[in-house]
């Protein structure tokens, strides 16, 4: 019985060693819930993934509109910009060829005339701007010297009247023949005099044991000045002992004056003119 079972077991591996290797074996057909997990499983992956492929691209729409909205805005910007020049390139050739058919003593004298208004205009401006600067603006004065502002005022009274009088004295002496010009050398006294009222009234106040911080239109004076003579290098530097805090952030805040990106003790003014 044992020799019979164990011939029966060889035959059924040399059966099965024969079916291996001719490729005759067949697995089992996998059940239809195995087939379907399989499937939802691969249909999950691929709706994951074009999902976030609708995302991005979602994203790179909204941006590419964005940047052709933009590029839009640039274009009208430009396209202004070039009708602008052209226009005034062709009232600019029209007024040359004016120009070229007038007298060249016409046109002198016309430039001349320009040139006076502008000059007269800018120191109307200065003047105005002196005035309202002194008024709303005036150096700072220290608690208790009060009566050191009073005496400044006094003082800056008195040297008024002298030039005043001084002017008066040489319109006289100009006789009938100098009164044009004399008026004219009366208004470029005023205007000196009233661009240099901050600098005596500093001094006055230096005089008198006072503050020795410099009025915003001296600040403002030193910024325009620094700015025309030296574009390379506009700033000047703060002195905390001459330039008064609160005048200096209000030119901060307003946008008239900038700090050095790296040196917060120097200041510049705006390039308004740029």
């Amino acid at each position: 019985m044992a020799e019979a079972l164990a011939i029966k077991a060889k035959q059924i591996k040399a059966a099965e060693s024969i079916l291996l290797d001719n490729d005759l074996l067949e697995r089992p057909p996998p059940s239809s819930n195995t087939i379907q997990s399989i499937y939802t499983h691969e249909l999950k992956a691929c709706i994951a993934q074009l999902a976030q492929v609708h995302l991005h691209t979602v994203e790179r729409i909204a941006q590419v509109k964005q940047d052709i909205e933009r590029e839009q805005e640039a274009l009208a910007q430009h396209l202004a910009v070039a009708s602008t020049l052209q226009e005034k390139l062709v009232r600019y050739q029209r007024q040359l060829e004016r120009e070229q058919q007038e007298p060249i003593g016409e046109v002198v004298a016309r430039y001349r005339e320009r040139t006076t208004r502008m000059v007269q205009q800018n120191r109307s401006i200065m003047q105005a701007l002196a005035k309202f600067m002194k008024k709303h603006f005036p150096a700072p004065v220290l608690d208790g010297e009060t009566s050191l502002v009073t005496l400044a005022n006094a003082k800056r009274a008195k040297r008024h009247e002298g030039k005043k009088t001084k002017r008066n004295q040489k319109g006289n002496q100009r006789g009938d023949g100098g009164e044009r010009s004399g008026t004219i050398g009366a208004e470029d006294d005023d205007s000196d005099s009233e661009l240099d009222d901050a600098d005596e009234d500093g001094a006055d106040q230096e005089e008198m044991g006072g503050t020795r911080y410099i009025a915003l239109d001296q600040m403002l004076e030193s910024l325009m000045n620094s700015s025309l003579a030296k574009p390379h290098d506009p700033y000047i530097k703060l002195d905390p002992a001459t330039h008064w805090a609160p005048y200096t952030e209000l030119l901060l805040r307003s946008g008239i004056a900038r700090l050095h990106p790296k040196d917060a003790h120097k200041l510049k003014m705006t390039e308004f003119h740029v």
